[in-house]
């Protein structure tokens, strides 16, 4: 599919009923959204979502200099690690802390903590990895850079950042030669001119997909924003948010730290701040099921037995396993058991909506 994979479907649908399966007194906090008698165009104004305007987003071309990178990226799989007590170099690898700032703010998966770093393969902005080189353990430093104005995020095009790093440990790697033997013994490859035929194919399959999801992302957003909830199902952004928030308190606590601590050290925010994070994302996942259980209604989209049991047997067989006997023998429950089956039902439903979606979507 175009879209989210029924899997990351199914996956968001499981974290939402572990959390809110701790709930008080056994209440089912899923059971507004599983009543088929509720009648959703009722909690919503849909607006167009047949023959959506959308802009083509072009795929992004794949430069001679990419491959490469991702063919030296793949060589650190078979490499020699070694740690070391010296600054740190090109071709390194580094374990680092680091937390980015705008005008002295920190913004949005701009810090990480324990992330390796391979120094020279660009998969950070420029001078970001520069900025590390020459570091030693235990070391702290800013590192200035500038978004370039192609950047993918809005938000951060073309924007000065600052950030402060903090390095752990360094390793050396030992890369295996890059030779017919290592394409032929490592990568089942026949020669290298073959690997690097399929590694281009691959970037280019990626960069295809990528454009594809963006695409649709961008669809949705414009079917969202047409769109007018008028009511959300009784209770539901409430619990959606404190059973978030007791999940992340639950993970503080396995960590052994205070919550505020937890966040602040992990994601970088404050108790407030990640408060309104989480409402935010409730009204979003929430309003968004309304939209589709109102557009299943208003197209009545059904699903047949013989539909839905291929749809699962595809499920299972994109998961690696021949059979249900198989998944049930490595999870110790059947698929069925395992995601709940109105909630495979529902993330089969929502692909439905999204087909009707993007194939009458307008691309200019």
């Amino acid at each position: 599919m175009k879209k989210r994979t029924l899997l990351v479907v199914l996956a968001a649908i499981l974290l939402l009923t572990l959390l809110c399966s701790c709930s008080t007194e056994g209440k089912d906090l899923l059971k507004p959204f599983r009543d088929r008698t509720i009648n959703y165009l009722k909690m919503v104004e849909l607006g167009e979502y047949r023959g959506v305007e959308v802009e083509k987003v072009v795929p992004r071309e794949i430069t001679e200099e990419e491959i490469r990178l991702a063919i030296q990226s793949e060589r650190y799989n078979y490499a020699e690690i070694n740690k070391v007590d010296r600054p740190a170099q090109m071709g390194d690898i580094v374990v680092a802390d680091y937390a980015g700032y705008i005008a002295g703010a920190a913004f949005e998966n701009g810090s990480a903590s324990g992330e390796e770093i391979v120094l020279g393969l660009g998969q950070y902005i420029s001078g970001f990895e520069e900025g590390i080189v020459g570091m030693s353990a235990g070391e702290t430093k800013t590192v200035e850079v500038d978004f370039p104005d192609d950047y993918r995020d809005e938000e951060l095009k073309g924007k000065h950042a600052s950030f402060v790093i903090t390095v752990s440990e360094v390793y050396e790697a030992i890369l295996p030669e890059y030779d017919e033997t290592y394409a032929k013994d490592k990568l089942g490859m026949a020669s290298i001119e073959e690997y690097e035929r399929a590694k281009k194919e691959s970037l280019v399959g990626d960069a295809e997909t990528e454009a594809k999801n963006q695409q649709f992302q961008n669809l949705w957003k414009k079917v969202r924003e047409g769109c007018k909830i008028l009511s959300y199902p009784e209770g539901k952004i409430e619990s959606y948010v404190s059973d978030c928030i007791s999940y992340y308190e639950n993970m503080a606590a396995y960590t052994g730290m205070e919550f505020g601590e937890f966040l602040k050290e992990y994601y970088k925010m404050d108790e407030e701040n990640f408060r309104a994070a989480v409402n935010d994302m409730a009204y979003t996942e929430i309003g968004d099921e309304v939209i589709i259980r109102a557009i299943i209604q208003k197209e009545k989209i059904k699903l047949s037995k013989e539909e839905y049991e291929n749809e699962k047997q595809k499920l299972i067989k994109s998961m690696g396993f021949d059979s249900e006997e198989a998944f049930q023998a490595s999870y110790g429950s059947s698929f069925e058991e395992y995601y709940g089956k109105e909630n495979i039902e529902y993330a089969i439903l929502q692909e439905k909506v999204f087909d009707i979606v993007e194939d009458n979507a307008v691309i200019k």
